[in-house]
């Protein structure tokens, strides 16, 4: 099938937009990245043209479908969580943590062979997200509260991302034996951070504009920001170039020019799942906190 659709793309795709894609690429990518050509052009330039201008008629629908869903939730979750700031040491604890994460990360990369080039991997979801929790944690003003915890919300829902980077973990451009020590602290308190976060605040639960909202974020960023980065850049950057290393159970077509689009549903239903599981079993660890902080502070009768 994959054959089938890049002949497709290669008929209905007038040649100057390959020709320049292609310019384009070998005049920055190919120049100056780190990617073997048959990694870089995996996906033939008119397939990456096609596959651009169908995630944006997608990413077109499913937000008009959802629109208005940041702002109602962010206005919900305001309202819940009124007089009730993020402000506490813990939090801050955690700030700074992954901000020398981050920063060791950003540093040991810096340090390699084409620094500007190799500085592109802190492109990746769990670094993104790593900014985003430090920006959660480090706004703690009560007004604050709702726009918070509707970030916090999203990362919910892509709890699996770090998941799956602990579970097959890309060590190929590590250099130090200690950078894999940084990364299992680093992904650790990424896939912890959701479950804390829901045990002691507020999280949206999935609904229709709910789940069309966390499908067409990620795609839109992945298709019109990370590819065209990852083609600049001549990086593999969260695997838009080209598929990770996949066991050989995998189904063939996640090792085809199509991966892209045939993980989507793959990435949706576990944001499904994560959402669920994560929020249950938050809810389940701060009613069992809650309750061991309340016996604790019972005054002991006197005899």
């Amino acid at each position: 099938m994959a054959a089938e659709v890049v002949a497709w793309c290669d008929y209905i795709v007038p040649d100057v937009f390959a020709d320049v894609l292609t310019v384009i690429g070998d005049h920055t990518g190919m120049s100056w990245g780190v990617m073997p050509a048959h990694q870089y052009w995996f996906q033939p330039p008119k397939l990456h043209v096609v596959l651009c201008a169908v995630a944006l008629l997608f990413c077109r629908v499913l937000h008009r479908q959802s629109r208005g869903f940041r702002s109602a939730a962010i206005a919900r979750l305001g309202t819940t969580g009124v007089s009730r700031p993020l402000k506490c040491p813990i939090n801050r604890l955690i700030a700074y943590t992954l901000m020398v994460c981050l920063a060791v990360q950003g540093l040991t990369k810096a340090s390699r062979p084409k620094p500007f080039v190799q500085l592109g991997w802190l492109l990746m979801p769990c670094h993104v997200f790593t900014g985003i929790w430090i920006y959660i944690f480090m706004r703690d003003r009560p007004y604050q509260y709702g726009s918070s915890c509707y970030l916090a919300s999203l990362l919910v829902d892509w709890a699996w991302c770090p998941l799956g980077a602990l579970v097959q973990p890309d060590w190929d451009d590590h250099r130090y034996l200690w950078e894999g020590y940084v990364f299992f602290l680093h992904h650790a308190l990424l896939l912890l951070l959701p479950l804390y976060f829901v045990a002691r605040y507020d999280t949206l639960g999935l609904d229709w504009a709910h789940l069309y909202h966390l499908t067409w974020v990620p795609t839109l960023v992945n298709f019109a920001f990370l590819a065209p980065c990852g083609l600049l850049l001549g990086l593999n950057v969260n695997y838009q170039l080209a598929p990770p290393r996949l066991s050989s159970s995998a189904p063939a077509v996640l090792k085809t020019a199509l991966y892209r689009p045939a993980l989507m549903p793959v990435l949706v239903g576990l944001s499904i799942v994560a959402n669920i599981a994560v929020r249950m079993l938050g809810k389940v660890i701060g009613k069992v906190i809650g309750k061991l902080f309340t016996s604790a502070q019972k005054p002991t009768k006197l005899e």
